[in-house]
C-alpha cells in the first residue's frame, strides 16, 4: 500500500483531488482514467525479429569459400577474353 507522511493512500489522495475539481474537470479525469486503463489492457506490439541471412542458410549445404568465388570469377572472365 502506498501511503504518505499523513497516512493517506494514493487512492485517497486521488479521490480528494478529484472531489475538489469542477464537474467538467472530473469528467475529463474520468475519461483520462478510462483511456489509461484501456492502454494497459491493449496487447503490446511484438518487437521485430531480426533474422540474419547467414543464419537462415546455415546447414543448407557446403560453405562457399574465397577460393570458390575466385574460381568462378576466373571462369566468368575467361569468356570475355
Amino acid at each position: 500500500m502506498d501511503t504518505t507522511a499523513t497516512g493517506a493512500t494514493l487512492a485517497e489522495r486521488l479521490k480528494e483531488r478529484a472531489q475538489s475539481l469542477s464537474e467538467s474537470d472530473q469528467q475529463l479525469l474520468l475519461e483520462l482514467a478510462e483511456r489509461l486503463s484501456q492502454a494497459e489492457a491493449a496487447p503490446k506490439p511484438k518487437e521485430p525479429v531480426v533474422v540474419r541471412v547467414r543464419g537462415m542458410i546455415a546447414g543448407m549445404g557446403p560453405d562457399v569459400t574465397e577460393e570458390d568465388i575466385e574460381e568462378v570469377r576466373k571462369e566468368m572472365w575467361a569468356k570475355f577474353r
